[in-house]
């Protein structure tokens, strides 16, 4: 018999001691053992494995950042890092911004990893500062999705339903940073 792993488990038969050598056939048993043994390396991988189904691989991909380019909407940015961590359906993002010396309108940032859907500010975990470089202040914000795909950053703490923009929280000008990290789940 072939072995049927890793779409299904083999059943073998355990020989017995008044079994012959010919009951089951004992060449017979051993190839079924090394085929689905072959089968089981093959799905488990070698250390530092390349072939992307074997379990090594997926452990090793486990926390592996990836950069992305985000398209910023509303506003011009020197961006220092946009990366994410995707661990099955849930998504680690950070992004860090040197400069942002135009703002048009309401600030918005690509998602690298489509949202489950989209979000109220304080349902996603996160955190956004914005460092005005005129005043030497820092402004805290919340990230958001607008949409699955369209995160924005909500004042906090807010006294009506603002998001930054051209002016709030404050208004920008060449030098200012802009940052945020959040949690979402993956859609």
């Amino acid at each position: 018999m072939a072995t049927n792993f890793p779409a299904s488990l083999d059943a073998f038969t355990n020989p017995v001691s008044s079994d012959t050598l010919d009951n089951p056939p004992h060449d017979q048993q051993h190839a079924d053992v090394n085929d689905a043994m072959e089968a089981l390396q093959a799905k488990v991988g070698v250390d530092g494995s390349a072939v992307v189904t074997s379990l090594d691989y997926k452990l090793n991909a486990i926390g592996t950042w990836t950069s992305y380019t985000p398209t910023l909407t509303n506003f011009t940015a020197t961006v220092d890092e946009a990366s994410y961590c995707q661990i099955n359906d849930v998504v680690f993002l950070r992004f860090i911004s040197s400069s942002v010396p135009t703002v048009t309108g309401t600030m918005e940032v690509s998602a690298p990893v489509a949202a489950a859907g989209p979000s109220t500010p304080g349902a996603t975990f996160g955190d956004a500062f914005a460092y005005d470089v005129t005043l030497s202040d820092t402004y805290r914000g919340l990230p958001y999705f607008a949409t699955p795909t369209t995160i924005r950053i909500w004042v906090s703490p807010a006294t009506s339903a603002q998001t930054w923009n051209a002016t709030t929280p404050h208004t920008w000008a060449a030098g200012d940073d802009f940052r945020f990290h959040m949690v979402y789940r993956a859609a």
